[in-house]
């Protein structure tokens, strides 16, 4: 019932392709005599657990049953034995998306498994590496999903700190985005492309005259 879980239930309703959903009770513990895990879990061909990084060892642990079918999981991050990693490289916003916009994403795989038994009836492109590698990969998914939003969240706040309206930041977010996408090895602009020195020193004391504590994060992309 996460949000992960809601948007590949929408995509699987979408492709008409049949599933069933069980969510968890936190509020007690796992009891086989007193759930429909077991008959949803026997009725299934593929068992997809979309929960929380940190919780997946454990529930995996609690329910040894589960690993009987295909198991798969979507983090992007761990590598469990038994289990099939399957990342899409999305980010999964409150609301969801469109056919489109699901059919348009990539699912990274550690494992030998093709792509067709492991979602079947999927159309998405799919990609293999290394196990050893899933650590750094998800590294590189963070800082540039993670990151940059939490950029563009400070620009916001600023700019109403200025009294100034937020969204007036829009029409520069979408031209960056663009230009990202049109040309990444030309899309970087301003004092950091021009190597303005004395620029790039004037932003770093009004941060520090503001006592903001995001002087070094400018300091560490301006090295």
């Amino acid at each position: 019932s996460g949000r992960t879980a809601r948007h590949f239930a929408e995509y699987c309703r979408l492709l008409q392709l049949p599933f069933l959903t069980w969510s968890r009770d936190r509020s007690r513990k796992f009891d086989t005599s007193d759930s429909d895990l077991v008959q949803k879990a026997s009725a299934a061909s593929h068992i997809l657990l979309l929960i929380s990084d940190s919780a997946i060892t454990d529930f995996i642990k609690d329910h040894p049953f589960l690993k009987e079918k295909l198991f798969i999981h979507f983090s992007g991050a761990l590598e469990i034995p038994g289990t099939v990693g399957a990342h899409p490289l999305m980010t999964f916003g409150p609301d969801l998306y469109t056919l489109a916009e699901y059919q348009k994403i990539p699912f990274v795989l550690t494992s030998q498994h093709v792509f067709s038994e492991v979602l079947p009836g999927l159309p998405n492109r799919s990609f293999q590496i290394a196990a050893e590698e899933k650590a750094y990969y998800h590294a590189l998914c963070v800082m540039n999903g993670n990151f940059t939003t939490l950029l563009w969240q400070k620009m916001r706040e600023g700019l109403k700190s200025l009294h100034l309206p937020a969204d007036i930041a829009n029409p520069y977010l979408e031209q960056v985005t663009k230009n990202i996408l049109a040309t990444p090895n030309l899309a970087l602009t301003g004092p950091l492309a021009r190597r303005d020195q004395i620029t790039m020193d004037k932003n770093l004391q009004a941060l520090h005259q503001h006592q903001d504590s995001f002087e070094q994060v400018y300091r560490a992309f301006k090295t």
